[in-house]
Parts: structure tokens; C-alpha cells; sequence
């Protein structure tokens, strides 16, 4: 795992020296503690930290091509690369090293940008063709590993983190307020492509880039897999298998290392069912640690948390477990680090907590395996994952075309109850009901007048929501939403998976978060992922109903307004009884 710098001109070398050039890599020590490098040559200015985690004797980055034609700075791991180095000795490559950095390297002189469809595995790289004078950039399927760049002055600089960019003595770090509305709804970091900084931008999850002559493509080349709206004519119990054969083998390939592997252990079922695998037939116990608040050193921890989950997981599973506790002192202090060393504000609460956990964890081994992306995987957002249901009944409502046998007006009051009377315009304004942290009117009091407006009439947040959901009106909002927390939900929990672990040098590794599983899984029927009481027949509960608790008999119903009755969709300004979860785009 590494940290990489790149300066790329259009014209002549690029316009820095090598004192700058080492300053904006060194920022990133903590990614790559083990080794560095940099190169000055021709067009570009390359430079590169390592972390090294498989054939730690190799040489380091920038990698040279034998032919001298390519320069490579990358981040990340190939965990495939048994069927792709068979495929490049047919192409009459030869490996020096066990290193998956020279495989990536022979995968493009073999294949052009083409040899992404080869790679299973997280990264990000940029490679320099001195022939074409061309740079050709990729970042994995789902974002696992962050791709940052920006141009200026005929110049791109592409980067691992956005504080080498800014530490640069021509780029002047400017809020970007569209991004920033956008993180004070969501605590993501991204807007598609922008960051929370002026021009200075994100390649997407799937997304490569190509820069010769100054001008700038962006490709896509892989989106992620639609549910199957049928699924298989599997049971349950075949289903299982199923997962348990694509699971194992994903879990198999993100272990291999050089160095000693270990697995977070929240207490949950993704990293339970995790570490219950990992630890099958090992001769020396798993290493796995969980991590908890106190108030107080030496104070204990709440009783029944999932600290004490994890804990007894580990001790029916046998592995070499503890927990680390972090005090509130503690927190605040490694908070206020944290933010200095990313120059720029963290995406959650659990972000400093997960950080104390990978500094605890590599005392004692340089990878962790971590369970993030199987509730995007699988629907484990129970509310969220089920809710576009709840959003299709009630369009059904609007037009008149109510088949539940339910009475309408039972739905529509628990639906107010859930999600407010005022009813939604679109499936956009629908999610940021549930999932809008700062509402429109809070906002409104937050941002200086005239930068409120610029955002409200720019729509880039709208936007951006709109193209995440499929267009299709023949599939259902389930399928809409799980591709959106699939797209930009994993996004923003990989982003802070890998800040947290690379800050203490820890290589994070997430098996869900796999293409091949992700096409193995996405041929079940979301009905065979998520099912709400199964023992009702349509009911007209709403899904947040089920997670909710119910008001007592003698609470005030919600009052939907006058001109919305079951047949006739709502148009036109209403005075309304709205929920304290005001949409926002």
C-alpha cells in the first residue's frame, strides 16, 4: 500500500524542483513508510511512498518498463495475479519479482487501458508513455483506493491524497461550496468528481482518465451490476452455498500477503461471518481486534456493546482478541490530528475510533481485513434497502392504481409518520428525507445569503442523485437505491476506511467490496436479499415502521394536505404538516 505524486506538463518539464516535489510526497510518509522514490524525466515529475506489503525486497516506485517507453506511480494490491501473469508469459512477458507492481506495469505494455478488465483487486495508478507523451490514469470498481488530480498552467497533477495537491506553491486551497452543502447533508466527502477544494477533483469509482496535450477524457469502465429483477429458481439454502463458494474464494485471494494478516471484528454479521472463515484450519489463532468508548481511563465500557459482542465472537472462534478503548480526551486529540494531516475534515464520528484501531492492530501484523460493503452488498440497511418500496406504493396511491387490500389511509398515516406529510416530487427528494442530515432551513441560516443561492440555483447535488438512479421506470425503486448506496454510500465508507488505516500505516482490505462476488450476487433477486414480515400479506406498514417504534393510540395523526387524495397527485403550493426532515438538493 503507497502514496503517489504526479506532475505532468503539456509542454517542456514541469514547473517545480525536486526540494517541492519531495515536500508534497513526504506529506504522504505515513502511507509509505518503508521505502520512496522520485523521478524527473522528460514531461513528468514522479514521485512515489511505499508501504511494502508483498515481495518486500523489490525495488521501489516509479517503476520503469524494461523498454524505458512507460513510467508507473501506483497504489494498491492485485490479488489475482496467479491467471495474470499466466496470461502475460504467453505474451512473451518474463517477471523479475513476485511484485504485483511489475504485473500491472506488463499488463498495460501488453494491453493497453484494456488490461483494467484483468485486474481483481484496489488501486489507483498513473503510467507516462514517453512515446505518445500520454498519461493514462484508473481508479478500481468501487473507490477502494483514492484518485485525486487537478490541472494548472498546462500542468496535471494527479495524487493518492489531497494534501499533497494543496502542499504545491501554486495551487491555492478554495472551498468548494457545492461539495461542502453536500457534506453538511451527508458527511461525504465527494460530489461525483468534486471535492470539498476549487478545481481539484476525484476520479470516480470505475473511472479512468487520459491526459495528452493538455486535454482531459474521462472514461468509464465499469458500473456496478444490477440485482436481478427474477433471480434464480435456487432455494434459500442453495442461495447460501452459493455465497459461501464466492465468498470464500474472495476471502482467499485478499489474504494473500507477505506480512501478517489480521481482521477487525465490530461484533456485527459481516465481520463475524468474516472472521469465522479467516480462522478455519489456521494453525496459529486469527488476530483481531475491537475497539470501544470510555469517559475515563481505566473506566470500564457500557455492558452489552459491541465491544462485548466482538469479545465473546472471539472467544467462541478462538482468536487472539482484544479491545482498545478510547477516552474522550483521546478522541478529541486524534480528531484534531487527524484533520491536519488530511487537510480536510473527517466523514464520521467512527473515523477516530477506527484509526486507534488500525494504530493498535499494526503492532502486530500490516494487514487488516475489515467487513465493509456488505450491507451495500446484501441490503443490510434494512430501512434504507426496503424504503423505495414504500416510495412505490405511494406513487401507485397518486395515480389511483392502490391494489393492497389495506385500507389507503392506514398507509398514508404511517407513512407521515415516518417520512413527513409533505410528499415527495421525486425519488431524489424521497431519499434526502430519510437521509438529509442538515435540512434546507438550517442551511439557509448557515451559508451567507448569496452563496445560498448560488448553490440552490447551480443543482449540482440534484444532479449528481439523479444520475445515480436508473432512469427506468420498469425498475423498482428497491433496485434504484441499493445502486445508489452501492455507488456512492461504499464510496464514502471506503474513503474513510482508507485515510483511517493508512494514517497509522495499516493496508486495509475489504473482500465484500469485490467485482467478482458483487456478479455473483447480484444474480439473486433482491427479494432473496431483504424480505420485511414475511408474515403479512402487502401490509401497509411503512418499512421505517418496522424499525420504529409505534406512537401510543392517543397521539396526534399527521395531516397529509387537502388536495392529496388516493388518484389525484399533489400539484401546486400546499400549507402542510411537514417532518422535522426537510428535503434538500
Amino acid at each position: 500500500m503507497c502514496g503517489f505524486i504526479g506532475v505532468i506538463s503539456s509542454s517542456g518539464p514541469p514547473r517545480l524542483d525536486e526540494p517541492t516535489l519531495r515536500a508534497m510526497r513526504d506529506t504522504m510518509t505515513y502511507r509509505g513508510p518503508d521505502d520512496a522514490g522520485l523521478l524527473f524525466d522528460r514531461e513528468i515529475a514522479f514521485a512515489h511512498r511505499r508501504l511494502s506489503i508483498r515481495d518486500l525486497a523489490s525495488p521501489p516506485q516509479p517503476w520503469i518498463s524494461d523498454d524505458k517507453r512507460f513510467a508507473l506511480i501506483y497504489n494498491g494490491e492485485l490479488y489475482d495475479t496467479a491467471p495474470l501473469k499466466s496470461w502475460l508469459n504467453t505474451q512473451g512477458f518474463q517477471q523479475k519479482t513476485t511484485c504485483d507492481t511489475e504485473l500491472l506495469m506488463q499488463a498495460f505494455q501488453a494491453d493497453g487501458p484494456n488490461c483494467l478488465s484483468r485486474l481483481r483487486g484496489m488501486f489507483a495508478f498513473a503510467i507516462y508513455d514517453f512515446h505518445k507523451r500520454s498519461l493514462f490514469a484508473a481508479r478500481d470498481r468501487f473507490g477502494i483506493k483514492p484518485l485525486f488530480y487537478t490541472q494548472h498552467n498546462g500542468e496535471l497533477i494527479v495524487s493518492s491524497t489531497l494534501k499533497a495537491i494543496l502542499t504545491h506553491p501554486q495551487i491555492t486551497p478554495r472551498p468548494n461550496h457545492h461539495a461542502l452543502s453536500h457534506y453538511l447533508m451527508t458527511l461525504r466527502a465527494t460530489l461525483g468528481r468534486q471535492t470539498l477544494f476549487d478545481n481539484i477533483f476525484q476520479l470516480q469509482p470505475g473511472e479512468s482518465l487520459t491526459f495528452q496535450s493538455g486535454e482531459l477524457r474521462i472514461s468509464t469502465y465499469y458500473q456496478p451490476p444490477l440485482q436481478s429483477l427474477t433471480g434464480t429458481s435456487a432455494t434459500l439454502d442453495e442461495l447460501a452455498v452459493d455465497f459461501y463458494k464466492h465468498f470464500s474464494s474472495s476471502l482467499a485471494h485478499h489474504t494473500i500477503s507477505d506480512v501478517p494478516v489480521g481482521a477487525f471484528l465490530s461484533g456485527g454479521v459481516d465481520s463475524n461471518t468474516l472472521v469465522a472463515l479467516l480462522n478455519q484450519d489456521r494453525e496459529l489463532p486469527l488476530f483481531t481486534r475491537s475497539v470501544g468508548c470510555i469517559d475515563e481511563p481505566g473506566q470500564p465500557h457500557f455492558r452489552g456493546t459491541d465491544v462485548d459482542i466482538a469479545q465473546f465472537m472471539a472467544d467462541h472462534l478462538g482468536c487472539q482478541h482484544a479491545s482498545v478503548l478510547v477516552t474522550r480526551d483521546e478522541y478529541l486529540e486524534h480528531w484534531q490530528d487527524m484533520v491536519q494531516q488530511l487537510a480536510s475534515p473527517l466523514t464520521t464520528p467512527s473515523d477516530v475510533l477506527i484509526y486507534r484501531l488500525a494504530h493498535d492492530m499494526k503492532k502486530n501484523v500490516g494487514v487488516a481485513l475489515g467487513g465493509e460493503g456488505a450491507d451495500e452488498l446484501l441490503c443490510g440497511y434494512t430501512a434504507q434497502h426496503w424504503s423505495g418500496h414504500d416510495y412505490d406504493r405511494l406513487k401507485l396511491l397518486q395515480k389511483g392504481e392502490w391494489t393492497n387490500d389495506a385500507p389507503e389511509q392506514e398507509f398514508l398515516e404511517d407513512f407521515g409518520r415516518n417520512y413527513g406529510t409533505q410528499p415527495p416530487s421525486s425519488l431524489v427528494d424521497f431519499y434526502f428525507l430519510q437521509n438529509s442530515l442538515i435540512s434546507r432551513p438550517v442551511q439557509r441560516a448557515l451559508w451567507k445569503p448569496e452563496l445560498f443561492l448560488e448553490i440552490q440555483s447551480a443543482g449540482y447535488i440534484r444532479q449528481h442523485y439523479n444520475s445515480l438512479f436508473d432512469p427506468d421506470p420498469a425498475i423498482s425503486s428497491v433496485l434504484k437505491i441499493k445502486q445508489l448506496l452501492q455507488r456512492a454510500n461504499l464510496e464514502a465508507l471506503l474513503y474513510r476506511l482508507d485515510y483511517a488505516t493508512m494514517l497509522a500505516s495499516l493496508e486495509a482490505r475489504v473482500p465484500y467490496a469485490d467485482h467478482v462476488l458483487a456478479q455473483a450476487t447480484s444474480q439473486y433477486a433482491w427479494s432473496e436479499l431483504i424480505q420485511l414480515r414475511p408474515d403479512a400479506k402487502d401490509p401497509c406498514v411503512t418499512s421505517l415502521a418496522v424499525s420504529c417504534p409505534k406512537p401510543s393510540p392517543n397521539a396526534p395523526r399527521p395531516r397529509f394536505p387537502p388536495n392529496f387524495k388516493p388518484g389525484s397527485p399533489t400539484t401546486g403550493k400546499t400549507s402542510v404538516v411537514t417532518s422535522s426532515k426537510t428535503p434538500y438538493y
